[in-house]
C-alpha cells in the first residue's frame, strides 16, 4: 500500500524537495517534524553552523541539546545533503586519526591511510549522536575530546611508537553535533574540550511529540528525502559573496555576549558534604575571545541564511538565545529569576528558590556560592544577592527588554 507522498506523481515529489525561500524551508520542517512553540530558530541555527566553511576563520562548532527522541537527529540527518558536510552517527579514539599509515611516493614521509581528519578539511562534521561519547569509557572519552581539542585549530600532530615521525594533519572544520540534556551532568569532563562548542537547546512537549512521529509512520524515507532535498536547494540559491560586516556598536554587544557566556560557562570545582558545599577550588574566568569570534561568525551565517542585507536585530535575538542556551542551565534559571524584577533587586536563597521551579533549596545555595566567586553575584551583609554591576554591563547585551540599551560605541 502506497503512502500519499508515495503515490504523488513524480513532479510533485520533486517540487517537494526544493526550496526557494525560507519560508518554503520552514514550512517543510513544519509539516514532519515537531517545533516547540512553533522554535524554527532552531533549525535556523542549525543549518547556519553548518554552512561555516562557507566563510573563512576559526570554525563554529555547535551541540543541538534536546531529549531523546526529540528532533536532533533527525534535524541533523536533514543537513547530510550539503555537500560541504560529513555525517557519522558518533566518534571512536581510531575515528579521526589512527597509526596506519603508508609512505608518500613523493616525500616518503609516512601520511595516515586510516582516519578521517584529512578527509574533513573545508566541511563541516555532523555527529547525530555525541551523547554515546559521554557515556564511554574514561579513557576512550578523554583521548576523543583530546582529539578534538588539538583539531579545533586546524593543525593536528600526534605520535605513534610504531612510527618514526609525528602524523602532521591541516585541517579545519565546522561541527554540529545532537547531544542530550545529559551534557549538563557530564560539564566536568567536558570541559576538557574548553571553549569550542555554542549550544542551541530544545525540549519538546513529550505528547505533541510522540503525536507528529506518529502520524510521519511509514513515511520516513520520503520524509528524510523532503527534508535533505530541501535544506540543499535552499542552500545552493545562498550568496556567499556580500557577507554583512560587525563593526562597532554591534561588535561590542557581540563582546559583551561573549563576556557572558565565558562566566556564566566556566567550570569551578566544588566539593560537597552531604549536598552542601563546603570548598571550591578558585578558578580564572574563561577568555571569550573564541566565543566573541564564533558569535560573531555565526551572526553573519544567520544573516546570509535569512538573506538579510545586514545583522538585524533578528539575528542577534538568536545570538542571545544561544548564548543562554551555552550557559550552565543552573546558572541560567537564576539569572532568567533576577530578570523578572530587574537587576538591582536582592534576593535571598529562598527567594530564588521560589522563582527557578524544580531547584531545590540547596541546589540554589549551592549555585549562588559559585556565582558569587565568579563575581556573577555579589551580596550584601544580611545574605541577599543580586548580580554584580560588572555582570549587569553584560546582562544589559544579552536582555535588552529588562535594561537600559548600552551606549553607543564610536
Amino acid at each position: 500500500m502506497s503512502t500519499p507522498s508515495e503515490a504523488a506523481p513524480p513532479s510533485e515529489r520533486m517540487e517537494a524537495r526544493t526550496a526557494d525561500t525560507l519560508k518554503t524551508l520552514l514550512s517543510r520542517y513544519r509539516k514532519w517534524l515537531y517545533l516547540e512553540n512553533d522554535d524554527t530558530t532552531f533549525i535556523e541555527v542549525a543549518i547556519a553552523a553548518t554552512l561555516d566553511r562557507e566563510l573563512p576563520g576559526d570554525p563554529v562548532w555547535l551541540f543541538l541539546v534536546a531529549p531523546s527522541g526529540a528532533i536532533k537527529t533527525e534535524t541533523i540527518r536533514s543537513l547530510s545533503g550539503y555537500p560541504r558536510s560529513y555525517s557519522l552517527d558518533t566518534l571512536t579514539p581510531a575515528t579521526l586519526v589512527s597509526g596506519l599509515t603508508k609512505n608518500d611516493k613523493d616525500t616518503g614521509e609516512p601520511v595516515p591511510i586510516a582516519g578521517i581528519l584529512k578527509h574533513l578539511d573545508g566541511k563541516t562534521l555532523l555527529i547525530k549522536d555525541f551523547t554515546t561519547i559521554l557515556s564511554s569509557a574514561d579513557d576512550i572519552r578523554m583521548s576523543i575530546y583530546g582529539q578534538l581539542r588539538a583539531a579545533y585549530d586546524g593543525y593536528f600532530e600526534k605520535a605513534f611508537g610504531t612510527l618514526p615521525h609525528p602524523i602532521r594533519i591541516h585541517a579545519t572544520f565546522g561541527m554540529v553535533a545532537g547531544v542530550t540534556p545529559a551534557i549538563d551532568k557530564y560539564s566536568k569532563m567536558t570541559n576538557v574540550l574548553g571553549a569550542r562548542f555554542l549550544m542551541i537547546r530544545q525540549s519538546p512537549d513529550p505528547l505533541k511529540a510522540a503525536r507528529a512521529a506518529s502520524r510521519n509512520t511509514g513515511q520516513e524515507a520520503e520524509m528524510r528525502a523532503q527534508l535533505a532535498g530541501s535544506c540543499a536547494d535552499y542552500i545552493s540559491r545562498l550568496d556567499f559573496s556580500k557577507v554583512p560586516q560587525i563593526l562597532g556598536e554591534q561588535e561590542e554587544q557581540l563582546i559583551r555576549i561573549g563576556c557572558y557566556v565565558a562566566l556564566m560557562r566556566t567550570p569551578v570545582f566544588a566539593r560537597y558534604h552531604q549536598g552542601s558545599l563546603y570548598d571550591m577550588d578558585l578558578v580564572e574566568p574563561e577568555v571569550p575571545t573564541r566565543i566573541s569570534k564564533q558569535l560573531l561568525k555565526l551572526g553573519q551565517l544567520l544573516a546570509v541564511l535569512r538573506r538579510h542585507d545586514g545583522v538585524l536585530e533578528e539575528d542577534f535575538k538568536t545570538l542571545r538565545r544561544v548564548a543562554k542556551d551555552s550557559a550552565k542551565p543552573k546558572r541560567q534559571r537564576i539569572i532568567d529569576a533576577y530578570a523578572e524584577l530587574g537587576w538591582t533587586t536582592y534576593m535571598n536563597v529562598s527567594d530564588i528558590t521560589g522563582r527557578t521551579r524544580g531547584m531545590y533549596y540547596q541546589t540554589v545555595q549551592n549555585e549562588v556560592e559559585v556565582m558569587k566567586v565568579l563575581g556573577i553575584l555579589g551580596g550584601d551583609n544580611a545574605g541577599n544577592v543580586r548580580p554584580t554591576e560588572k555582570f549587569r554591563e553584560y546582562l544589559e547585551v544579552v536582555y535588552p527588554e529588562v535594561s537600559i540599551p548600552l551606549p553607543r560605541v564610536s
